[in-house]
């Protein structure tokens, strides 16, 4: 009798997991992402002028992040914005403009495209070369080659500076957790042999002109181009010129 009351015990509660399993299932199938709700996303983009040109944010285009319109970030807020209302598996289409907060880099610099001799060599057209510009180490892309007066124009802008952008994002998972250092500084593909003191990075703050550097994790990242966040005026300008990841005493 005992060892057939366990047997029906044991039934009733693999039906009772079984069937939370389903009602589990089934209550996530059919709900969709709300403000502060924590989420992982596939964002793909490009240029709407030319969709071969890649406008991904993140690693292997795959983001984590709590969804509401206070949250800082790459593409924010739009990117919150577009993914309300999705069920997982869903997914849906944005715009940015350079009008929007949203954009990565909204403002070009014209002033940053140059016209440099290529002492005969072949350039290919957008490809991307290393040049020093103003004593600083600069990327850029071939925007234009004239082999007959044997130069080639540059353009140090940010591929993406003041262009139309269109994203597709799908809702892959909910109630994520997130490790925001690891996503907003990965680990470096390729480090400069260069080995900075706190006091030397204390110099590189944005201010009276200079480069602003940000100490993460052992690495000191160049975030010069996100002025508009990381300079002097900007929201996290507190964080210029420090070890972001080190105790207050040692900053």
């Amino acid at each position: 009798m005992t060892h057939r009351l366990q047997t029906i015990l044991r039934h009733l509660t693999a039906s009772r997991d079984s069937e939370d399993l389903e009602a589990q299932k089934k209550r996530m199938s059919t709900r969709t992402v709300k403000g502060s709700d924590t989420i992982t996303v596939t964002v793909t983009g490009c240029t709407q002028a030319d969709t071969t040109i890649d406008a991904g944010m993140f690693d292997n285009d795959l983001h984590t992040f709590k969804v509401g319109p206070e949250t800082k970030g790459l593409l924010q807020p739009a990117l919150s914005i577009a993914v309300l209302g999705l069920r997982v598996g869903e997914e849906n289409k944005f715009q940015i403009t350079p009008a929007d907060a949203a954009h990565p880099q909204a403002t070009r610099d014209e002033k940053l495209v140059i016209v440099v001799p290529t002492g005969g060599a072949k350039v290919n057209l957008r490809a991307t070369v290393r040049l020093q510009h103003e004593g600083q180490l600069r990327l850029a892309t071939v925007i234009a080659f004239n082999e007959k007066e044997e130069t080639a124009t540059l353009d140090m802008n940010d591929p993406l500076a003041g262009k139309d952008l269109i994203y597709t994002v799908k809702v892959n998972e909910m109630d994520t957790l997130i490790d925001l250092t690891v996503q907003l500084f990965p680990e470096p593909i390729g480090v400069p042999n260069k080995i900075f003191t706190l006091k030397d990075l204390h110099a590189y703050n944005g201010k009276n002109g200079t480069s602003i550097y940000l100490g993460v994790n052992g690495y000191v990242f160049d975030m010069s181009s996100g002025k508009k966040f990381y300079g002097p005026d900007g929201m996290y300008g507190f964080m210029a010129g420090h070890d972001s990841t080190c105790p207050e005493s040692c900053s």
